[in-house]
């Protein structure tokens, strides 16, 4: 990896989808509740972003919210950003994409023990702050591993085989120690099947038959964890279990790697990730129990009374990256994969009625040289959301 290391981050990919775009958080009524919503739980500020000890750029992501049915990101330009110490160290962030704003690779960096907060200026003029927050000393992450373990899936008889990640701390300095995990997923997948013949407006055949058939794909795991050590007698984690992936997906299929980034934070901040934990643990019931609003840390400066969601975390953060291979025999990948039908054979001749917007489009043929013509994810592994590019972090042994 490279000097700067580009961070997320972290759970902030769930925050629409678990505080529907309004943040209403499951209280412990359990009669039905169907919400009353009108416009004002539009338009609210939304705001995603954090800082650690680790090197940045650092990210804050700012978005309108809109009601539950609305499934739309709105993004908000414009805003002037700022990441400020209480040292007096501070730096306007660059809006790289809409909505998202970073700071530079040499800009502002977190230091154990000092205080952070965020200061937002939106395009009306209104402002809004969080308070400073203390960079708390990071509890450092001892191992991540797997172990096999097995779970029902409707789509098969017997229970099917999978890797359970679970981590290990080594002490904390704190007897109170409050922990939040990101975790990012990369694996490595190939094709169905080999690419034999290209076709952009001539058939010929495909030299390179393997540049289209591995690929890397990485995303962010949606389930959130968060842990306090308040109540342990040592402040040490030993099995901590984090998420599961089946046989029956793809992404165990050659090998896979998992990058647990582990966030130490503020009791506050551990109330709030929690109370999320709780919403998204519950989701499906959204609507089977009375809702209240989950407030973050974010506030109006001149009006404390309007709601702004999301939170900006100051957390000191360790991170370990893990390589696992497919399981080893007896156990089976289970995941569904493209067989030629009829109809792929039949289809071959459709590549000469193709249009010129749909090239350039690929064939294959079988073991007994019949060629044929299917769904094209099953040819060209881009298309199942992966690049060919290998990560700079990728060990293939």
């Amino acid at each position: 990896m490279t000097a700067i290391i580009q961070h997320k981050k972290f759970p902030f990919a769930i925050i629409p989808l678990m505080l529907l775009s309004m943040a209403v958080l499951l209280s412990n009524c359990e009669e039905r509740f169907t919400p009353n919503l009108d416009a004002g739980y539009k338009n609210l500020l939304v705001v995603e972003g954090s800082i650690t000890n680790l090197p940045g750029p650092y990210t804050v992501k700012l978005s309108s919210s809109t009601l539950p049915n609305d499934n739309r990101y709105v993004p908000l330009s414009g805003y002037r950003v700022i990441i400020s110490d209480n040292m007096g160290n501070a730096e306007v962030l660059t809006e790289s994409d809409a909505g998202v704003y970073k700071t530079s690779p040499d800009g502002i960096q977190g230091i154990i023990g000092r205080g952070y907060k965020i200061d937002i200026t939106a395009t009306n003029g209104k402002t809004y702050a969080s308070g400073f927050e203390k960079l708390p000393q990071p509890v450092v992450i001892d191992s991540v591993y797997t172990k096999i373990e097995y779970s029902k899936d409707d789509r098969f008889p017997t229970d099917v085989a999978g890797y359970r990640f679970y981590l290990d701390t080594k002490l904390a300095a704190k007897d109170s120690s409050y922990l939040l995990w990101d975790l990012t997923a990369t694996y490595k997948y190939k094709s169905d099947y080999i690419i034999r013949w290209i076709y952009d407006g001539e058939l010929r055949p495909w030299t390179n038959s393997d540049s289209l058939r591995t690929c890397y794909q990485t995303k962010d795991i949606l389930e959130l964890f968060v842990y306090s050590t308040q109540h342990l007698t040592v402040p040490k984690l030993k099995g901590f279990p984090l998420h599961y992936v089946p046989v029956s997906k793809r992404d165990l299929s050659i090998r896979y790697s998992l990058l647990t980034s582990q966030y130490t934070m503020s009791k506050e901040a551990y109330v709030y990730w929690n109370a999320v934990r709780e919403q998204h643990a519950t989701q499906d019931e959204l609507y089977s129990r009375q809702p209240y609003q989950l407030q973050g840390n974010i506030f109006n400066a001149e009006n404390p009374d309007e709601n702004v969601l999301g939170y900006f975390l100051v957390a000191g953060e360790d991170e370990k990256r893990i390589f696992v291979d497919k399981p080893d025999p007896p156990i089976k990948m289970r995941y569904t994969v493209c067989k030629l039908s009829f109809a792929d054979y039949q289809n071959f001749g459709l590549l000469f009625l193709s249009l010129p917007s749909e090239w350039p489009l690929y064939a294959t043929f079988d073991n007994n040289g019949a060629n044929a013509y299917p769904n094209q994810d099953c040819l060209d592994c881009r298309l199942r959301g992966g690049t060919i590019e290998k990560p700079e972090f990728w060990i293939d042994e």
